[in-house]
């Protein structure tokens, strides 16, 4: 590991709208740099994103304010979650504090997931990662496995995603997705 010294600033805003369970305090906030954006599925690292997330787990008090320290300059998409992304919005860090960043929270769909074969088949599992398409995807909005004919249920924001899917045991490839 190497440190190097560097301005930093402060990121503060209000997440708004309503959360679909439980307070605005049970909500993540995660800052992602956008250089970043696409991960392992568009051939990016993780390096900046591991070295510069900031906020993490309950960032946000129960009004709804949140204030991050510690970002670097640059460009950044600032991800709300519980369990999935509720909200995504972009964020410019120049050579001063960040202030009044509003994060929306939008409304919340299930997305369910089923896992067909084209022929008779035991013991298959697959696991998918699902990546949004509408924002810089810089990482999984949703991910889990399940076996064959069995479904595998997500909360997410309405909008486009892309699959990833790996099965095993055997040489599976996606057909479709409807």
């Amino acid at each position: 590991i190497t440190l190097r010294e560097a301005p930093v600033y402060r990121v503060r805003g209000k997440v708004t709208g309503a959360v679909w369970r439980g307070s605005y305090s049970d909500l993540d906030l995660f800052l992602v740099p956008r250089a970043d954006a696409g991960g392992p599925m568009l051939g990016k690292t993780y390096g900046r994103a591991i070295s510069q997330r900031v906020g993490g787990s309950h960032a946000v008090q129960p009004d709804g304010s949140f204030e991050l320290h510690g970002v670097e300059k640059g460009e950044y998409e600032l991800v709300s979650s519980f369990q999935a992304p509720v909200a995504r919005v972009a964020v410019s860090v120049t050579n001063r504090d960040v202030e009044g960043v509003i994060v929306p929270l939008g409304d919340i769909v299930q997305l369910s997931v089923r896992f067909q074969a084209e022929r008779e088949t035991t013991g298959l599992s697959c696991a998918v990662l699902v990546y949004p398409l509408d924002n810089d995807p810089a990482l999984a909005d949703m991910a889990g496995q399940t076996r064959i004919d069995s479904a595998l249920i997500f909360r997410a924001m309405p909008g486009k995603y892309a699959p990833m899917v790996r099965c095993q045991p055997g040489n599976w490839a996606l057909k479709s997705v409807r």
